[in-house]
């Protein structure tokens, strides 16, 4: 390659130049999303491509600095590489971008509104964007120079015109497709033909008269490549490093593109051939390269697209755009190793073995199928939701998990969980948890749970529980409120608690507390509330005497009775304590008899000093 040639570059143009891939939309149900991977290999950091991959609607890299473009799905254009001459500057004001395409040293962009946005080095006119240009379907860049197809077929260039790259014919009549090249212009016509104009020292824009019709064109920094109508390629202009040697074994092809030296071909297979130049490796095609579906080719680098439907996608934060995995633990690895901004990964499915990431304020992670994983799930501040089951088979460790079926969590659960049906926790809840059905916790709960069915708690209850039916705790209640629907039976004590039931028997009780061991309990019952323990008045300090120390709406019954361990009273009043009761409203009294019982072996063992007060309206008492 000799000095004059080795200073220019390409960049890949197919049809409606740069590399323009059809929008994304929802595949249908939970099967996945459309979106775009792209790969590519050859001069970093042209190819050191942002990670995880946006949706991209267009792709272009820079044709002599090293730089890349993106216009992703929701129209943002994001550039990364060399930025010294401002091309990856994007403007505040251009708004949507549907397609961009890249000089040697600027960006022209192609704005949803039909009008032409070019950025960058801008020293022979090529970023001047002729006045009352609009309605234009596609553009292209050369290496000084840009061009425009307007939706009408005509073909606008401005910029550098050394070479006369500028000059369209005067009997062009109509183009569909354009390309830039070094110094040269092509253009597909609507009837299959090509044409070029510009320099032509190289045979670059010398079309073969046998080249037929062709569907597709690309322009290298020297040479030109059209993909013909019989999906074959032809290459002609500068070969000094084989860039026009088309591979005899080639096959079918269904999309070009052109490096400065080297040119790209898309196979039918989804495999990509390239041939020329290859001095920084952007002919080595990286295993796993397949399943593709366009090409672009920079000055020394290659990128290929993957455009798939995939069942995981990240979506990006104030933005329709999103990116797409074939696994959430891909997904997981493509965001959260490199820090790359997203608020919400969508799965059909969660199938992870496992997922740690102890700071994630306000992320979330849908599932639109089922969640499953064999570990632990440690995801602070962030968010679940499932339209499915839930099931870890470990620890869950959220701000808040959503769950439309069932819930099921081996371990201990932090965090809010919302089921539409029951919830299993095998250890402890620490949070709040709210069932369409029962909730079942092996250990403790220092929290909130509300159920439409019932709720088991095996050892301690400390703080509120609701259900629609049963409520059972294996442990204490103490400081808690229950409100059940049906029975509340607490096998330990319940101190300071407020606990109320639905339940109408005259012969069950609606309330089961095992024992009081200090001051207060509260309830609410349609029947009687059983104490099975015993009250020792030595915990009871009666002297402010403003408010009962165990209330009742409804009949009472302390089967232990009541006694005190200390013969003197309590130690802080040794003359005056009292047991208080409160029972049966006036409303009741007449219905409930008796509205204060103790059970018929109890022992009523009040030391000097103490007594029993009754609240209730004419509360009878009887004991043993």
């Amino acid at each position: 390659m000799n000095q004059r040639k080795s200073v220019g570059s390409a960049a890949m143009w197919v049809v409606g130049v740069g590399l323009a891939i059809a929008g994304a939309a929802h595949a249908g149900g939970t099967d996945g999303w459309e979106g775009t991977r792209i790969f590519g290999w050859g001069e970093s950091p042209t190819v050191t491509l942002p990670s995880p991959s946006p949706r991209v609607r267009s792709l272009t890299l820079g044709r002599l600095d090293p730089f890349g473009v993106i216009a992703r799905y929701d129209g943002v254009v994001t550039c990364w590489g060399y930025n010294g001459y401002g091309q990856c500057n994007v403007p505040s004001w251009i708004g949507e971008v549907t397609s961009v395409a890249a000089g040697a040293r600027h960006v022209v962009a192609l704005r949803a509104v039909g009008l032409v946005a070019c950025w960058g080095d801008g020293q022979h006119g090529q970023c001047n964007t002729p006045p009352n240009l609009d309605n234009v379907t596609a553009i292209a860049a050369g290496y000084f120079h840009t061009i425009a197809l307007k939706t009408n077929g005509n073909v606008v260039c401005w910029g550098f015109n050394n070479s006369g790259q500028c000059n369209t014919p005067a009997n062009l009549e109509s183009a569909s497709a354009i390309a830039g090249g070094g110094y040269h212009t092509v253009v597909l016509k609507p009837d299959g033909t090509v044409n070029c104009w510009g320099a032509s020292g190289d045979g670059q824009s010398s079309v073969p008269a046998s080249l037929g019709t062709a569907t597709a064109i690309a322009a290298g920094m020297f040479h030109t490549v059209a993909l013909k109508s019989d999906a074959t390629v032809v290459c002609w202009g500068y070969n000094t490093t084989g860039q026009c040697n088309t591979p005899a074994n080639l096959g079918t092809v269904t999309a070009i593109a052109a490096g400065e030296s080297h040119t790209v071909a898309l196979k039918s297979d989804g495999t990509v051939a390239c041939w020329g130049y290859n001095g920084y490796g952007q002919c080595n095609i990286p295993i796993g390269v397949v399943g593709i579906t366009d090409v672009v080719a920079g000055r020394y680098s290659t990128a290929a697209i993957r455009t798939t439907v995939e069942p995981v996608r990240a979506i990006r934060p104030g933005t329709a755009d999103y990116s797409v995995f074939p696994t959430i633990s891909e997904a997981l690895n493509g965001t959260q190793n490199t820090g790359a901004p997203w608020w919400k990964l969508e799965c059909a499915d969660v199938v992870l073995p496992g997922f740690s990431w102890p700071y994630a304020p306000s992320r979330e992670l849908a599932a639109l199928g089922d969640f499953v994983t064999t570990g632990g799930v440690e995801f602070n501040y962030g968010f679940v939701s499932v339209a499915g089951s839930l099931d870890v088979p470990s620890s869950l460790r959220v701000a808040q998990a959503t769950v439309a079926g069932t819930s099921h969590v081996a371990s201990d659960m932090y965090g809010s969980l919302i089921s539409g049906d029951d919830i299993d926790i095998g250890g402890s809840l620490q949070g709040s948890a709210q069932s369409g059905g029962n909730v079942n916790i092996g250990s403790y709960a220092n929290a909130s749970v509300i159920a439409d069915g019932s709720i088991y708690i095996e050892n301690d209850l400390q703080g509120l529980a609701t259900a629609g039916a049963d409520i059972e705790v294996g442990g204490n209640a103490n400081g808690s409120t229950l409100i059940a629907g049906g029975r509340v039976n607490v096998e330990g004590s319940a101190n300071n608690a407020t606990v109320s039931s639905d339940f109408a028997s005259s012969t069950e009780a609606g309330i089961v507390i095992g024992s009081i061991a200090n001051v207060g309990l509260n309830t609410d019952a349609k029947s009687a509330t059983r104490l099975r323990g015993s009250i020792d008045l030595r915990n009871y300090d009666g002297y402010a005497g403003l408010t009962p120390d165990i209330s009742s709406t409804h009949r009472l019954i302390i089967e232990g009775g009541i006694y005190s361990s200390d013969p003197n009273g309590a130690p802080s009043y040794p003359d005056q304590v009292y047991a208080r009761f409160a029972t049966c409203t006036a409303a009741e009294h007449a219905t409930v008899t008796p509205c204060l019982e103790f059970g018929a072996d109890s022992v009523i063992d009040l030391p000097p000093g103490n007594k029993i007060i009754s609240n209730g309206p004419t509360t009878t008492l009887i004991g043993g």
